[in-house]
C-alpha cells in the first residue's frame, strides 16, 4: 500500500506494478490503481498494471491471474492503465506469443486490445 502513498504524493511519477500483485497482492494493486484514477473519463493516472507475466499458469502459478482478471481490470480501471511487454525477457519466445493470443481472444474491444498490445506503451513513451 506504500505505492498508493507514492502515487498520491508524486502524481507526475509514472510506474507499473508488474504482475498486478499476482495472486497474493492483486486486490492491493487494484486498490492502488483505482485510488489514483482521476475520474472515469479523465487522463490515465500515473499507476499502470503490468500484464506480461500473468497469463501463463505453468510458468509461475503465484503470478497467474488469467484472462478473466484482465477483462475485470479493463472494466474497473480501463485498458489505458494496462501494459503488456515490460516483463520481457522473463517471458521468452514460447510464452510471449501465447500471451498475445490470450489477449487477442479477450472479450474486450479492439481498441482495448490495441491499448494493451503496445498502444499504451507508445503513448507513454511519446508524452
Amino acid at each position: 500500500m506504500l505505492f498508493d502513498e507514492l502515487a498520491c504524493h508524486f502524481p507526475k511519477l509514472r510506474f507499473s506494478m508488474e504482475q498486478i500483485g499476482g495472486v497474493s497482492f492483486f486486490l492491493d494493486s487494484l486498490a492502488v490503481m483505482t485510488n489514483n484514477k482521476r475520474s472515469p473519463n479523465a487522463e490515465p493516472s500515473n499507476v499502470y498494471g503490468g500484464v506480461t507475466s500473468i497469463l501463463n499458469k505453468s510458468k509461475n502459478e503465484l503470478w497467474y491471474l488469467g484472462p478473466e482478471k484482465i477483462e475485470y481490470l479493463v472494466r474497473l480501471v480501463g485498458s489505458e492503465q494496462l501494459i503488456f511487454g515490460l516483463d520481457f525477457p522473463y517471458n521468452g519466445i514460447k510464452e510471449t506469443p501465447e500471451s498475445i493470443e490470450v489477449i487477442s481472444a479477450l472479450n474486450i474491444s479492439t481498441q482495448d486490445k490495441a491499448n494493451l498490445l503496445g498502444g499504451n506503451l507508445e503513448r507513454i513513451i511519446n508524452e
